[in-house]
């Protein structure tokens, strides 16, 4: 029974000491996975609001495209109207600029007018819109923002309705819709993957909750679905983000480490407490019980010969059983032994408080690093904080500079880049001042952020109050509190009516020229720091160059004008003295160029080209300038010689004017409009299509004008007589769609062509077919001579 109590006493003891390994292990392993978990939620979140910040900052390059054109009457306009060429000019040199792959323009009927997929890409034939969602879209705003699929893959598409430039709270009436679209394409991805130090993929809406087994098994692996959403709110795919943490794998594998040296000091503990137990206590003892018990020295055998506690104890147990009369020396040894024995207990006993007091310390220096690492997690948000206002200002300058240069509009320039500085700044209100240069006033062009209607009317003379220090010391002006400058609010009631405190005038200077002021406002005690000045300041140099860049404009086109008008001033007297040097001809020029004009509206020639038909039409005779009186005003038949020579006039016009640049466009008719259908006219001999269409317009006008005027040779034909020359000579003189146009335009006059059988004739084919004369290009409108 002794035996089996002390084997019982060292079973309970080493599993004292093996649960208690244990019990450490399980809750060293529960505090480190808590810490984990807590660093891994903090890296998934931190991931998650990056990915959602690059998406917004890629996202508004075409949401700026989508915006700015959508707010255009030109585009309104488009989109009731059509023209393709406008839109290439326009729309597809737009989509390089904001990285768009495409536009789709609809009417407000939601009728396609213009797609992508009309020379682009070959892939986006189908359109990302149907009509009958153009409703739902845009219920609750004039804006929208969703992803669809499509054969070159996920398409974001970005939308707006259609409104005139002056609609700026878009409350009228609607033009149509507008949309942007930008294909995820594998580089896109490549480039997110790097922006976020993460592996991005698309994956199909139903494998949302489906983990790779490669992430499974690393719980320092980072995995975030970002669902991309349709049109009707349900999602079109998944933007997977998987990203390696160093952090939480240096903890794994510090925490990994920590557990195996505690394991193998544990086991090396408890095997060696076993061994030592097993042979120098568990062993001796069952001898000495076994002699004890049997009342014999035989079992004790080589322990009697061991230098040990349990040696003395079997000797003392022999002489026992040899001597009995020594037994009290024998019990007595033995006391002895068991005293050095619980010295060895305490000594064992003080080693193990040793040993507990360095675990204890290495578990405070395990706590300090932890700590330490903590820190420096906080160190790295603060540093992504300050990367992502950093991003956001530089967003916002890029912004203002789309702004400057895709807009001419000086107040909607101007408030573009007021509603990134009261943004980017933190203040509650901003506005800009412009100075008037003849009275060197200022005066208000735009604002931002005031509750009430706004600095309207206020202009402030030289010098006077806050923004006129500001201008005419050329310095900024600071008030932290406004409440204690009583005379600054009788000067401008604005500051009193809107309860402004921090006030801060910026002066607008482009080439040591005050342009201007910019004024910041905010309702609250507010001290900037040197960041926030130097970011005013680059925002106040954007808004100078602004404003100059619209002067410099306006000037531009003041002066265009001018030089316009004096062309025009000039080309008119030159046809002036044509006819007053041919005075039989008085009046002709005026009346032939009405005439080409109105036919040229009807065959639908675009606006921006008349004047150079008109110009054409005025200066048609320009060479005759070159022809003696003595042939110009010859009253009979004029000889082969002299027709020759009267002949030459186109070529001299053609000399006379193709050094001047600006009448190049308008050469066609002086050059060509002797020029027949049939290749019988001069100076080229030209036949049919290759004839200028200006100067077969005119010709036509020409001719008949000439026929109904009266000569010294004869009188002028009734206009019924002309007009039947002319439908003769369909065909042969003149081309016989432009000789139709010509009826049209006859037929709004009081002229009855019914009696006219060949007017009637081609007025009856034009009415059965519903022909239509093809829209010239612009090219064939410029001058073909040689």
């Amino acid at each position: 029974m002794f035996t089996n109590s002390i084997r019982a006493r060292i079973t309970l003891l080493l599993s004292t000491v093996a649960v208690a390994a244990l019990g450490g292990f399980l809750i060293y392993h529960a505090v480190a996975a808590r810490q984990e978990a807590r660093v891994y939620q903090r890296t998934a979140a931190d991931k998650q609001r990056l990915i959602r910040r690059i998406l917004n900052l890629n996202g508004r390059s075409i949401d700026n495209l989508a915006f700015d054109y959508s707010f255009s009457d030109a585009l309104s306009q488009f989109a009731q109207r059509g023209g393709r060429s406008w839109a290439k000019a326009n729309l597809d040199t737009s989509l390089s600029t904001f990285k768009a792959t495409g536009c789709w323009v609809y009417n407000k009927n939601g009728q396609l007018v213009y797609g992508v997929d009309d020379g682009r890409d070959s892939r986006l034939t189908k359109d990302p819109v149907q009509p009958a969602i153009l409703g739902k879209l845009f219920e609750k705003s004039p804006f929208c923002h969703f992803y669809t699929d499509s054969p070159a893959g996920v398409l974001e598409i970005r939308g707006a309705e259609i409104h005139k430039s002056r609609d700026y709270q878009r409350t009228g009436p609607k033009f149509g819709y507008f949309f942007v679209g930008r294909i995820w394409s594998e580089d896109y991805l490549k480039e997110l993957g790097v922006l976020t130090e993460s592996s991005i993929s698309l994956v199909p809406a139903n494998a949302r909750s489906s983990l790779p087994a490669s992430v499974r098994n690393h719980s320092h692996t980072i995995f975030i679905d970002q669902p991309l959403a349709g049109w009707d709110a349900k999602p079109v795919a998944v933007l997977r983000l998987v990203s390696n943490s160093p952090v939480l794998l240096m903890q794994k594998q510090y925490r990994q480490r920590i557990v195996t040296a505690l394991s193998i000091f544990c086991v090396v503990i408890i095997v060696f407490l076993s061994l030592a137990l097993v042979k120098w206590v568990s062993r001796p003892l069952q001898s000495l019980c076994d002699s004890m018990e049997a009342e014999t020295p035989e079992p004790l055998g080589p322990l009697v010969r061991e230098a040990t506690e349990f040696g003395d104890l079997a000797r003392m147990v022999r002489s026992f059983f040899e001597q009995q009369g020594e037994l009290r020396a024998e019990v007595e040894e033995r006391r002895k032994a068991e005293e050095q024995i619980g010295e060895l207990n305490s000594e064992l006993e003080y080693r193990v408080l040793m040993r507990t007091a360095q675990l204890h310390t290495a578990n405070s220096e395990l706590e300090q690093e932890v700590q330490e690492r903590t820190r420096a997690e906080e160190r790295i948000l603060q540093l992504n904080e300050q990367l992502r206002r950093r991003l956001e200002r530089l967003s916002a300058l890029r912004d203002i500079d789309l702004a400057i240069a895709s807009t001419m509009d000086l107040r909607l320039m101007v408030s573009i880049c007021l509603k990134h500085v009261t943004d980017q700044l933190g203040v509650h209100s901003a506005a800009v001042l412009r100075r008037h240069p003849q009275s060197n006033s200022l005066h208000y062009v735009a604002w931002d952020g005031f509750k009430g209607k706004g600095p309207i009317r206020v202009c402030m003379p030289p010098g006077e109050g806050l923004s006129g220090a500001c201008a005419q010391t050329q310095e900024s002006v600071h008030e932290p509190d406004l409440s204690r400058k009583r005379g600054i609010r009788k000067c401008n009631p604005v500051l009193g009516r809107e309860k402004f405190v921090f006030y801060y005038a910026k002066p607008l200077i482009v080439k040591d020229e005050v342009k201007g002021v910019l004024e910041v406002f905010h309702r609250e005690a507010f001290t900037p720091d040197q960041e926030w000045l130097d970011y005013l300041e680059i925002l106040s140099g954007q808004l100078a160059i602004a404003i100059d860049n619209a002067g410099l404009l306006n000037d531009l086109q003041r002066a265009n004008a001018e030089l316009s008008s004096a062309y025009q001033a000039t080309i008119e007297g030159w046809s002036r003295a044509l006819d007053m040097r041919d005075r039989e001809t008085q009046g002709h020029s005026e009346r032939v160029t009405a005439t080409t004009l109105r036919m040229a509206q009807l065959v639908g020639i675009p606006e921006e080209n008349l004047i150079h038909i008109k110009h054409g039409a005025l200066l048609h005779d320009i060479g005759k300038m070159g022809v003696p009186d003595a042939i110009l005003h010859k009253p009979g038949r004029l000889t082969d010689e002299e027709w020759v020579t009267m002949r030459s006039h186109t070529a001299k016009a053609l000399d006379m004017l193709s050094p001047v640049e600006y009448l190049r466009p308008a050469l066609d008719i002086p050059y060509c409009h002797h020029e027949k259908w049939d290749g019988s006219g001069y100076p080229r001999g030209l036949k049919g299509q290759d004839i200028p269409l200006a100067a077969r317009i005119f010709a036509i006008a020409d001719v008949y004008d000439a026929l109904i005027s009266d000569r010294p040779y004869r009188d002028g034909w009734p206009r019924e007589k002309a007009v039947e020359y002319i439908c003769e000579h369909a065909g042969s003189h003149f081309d016989p769609a432009l000789v139709k146009v010509f009826l049209r335009l006859m037929n709004e006059t009081d002229l009855d062509l019914s009696s006219l059988p060949n007017a009637q004739r081609l007025l009856n084919e034009l009415n059965e077919t519903g022909e239509v004369v093809e829209l010239p290009a612009a090219e064939e409108l410029l001058p073909q001579a040689a």
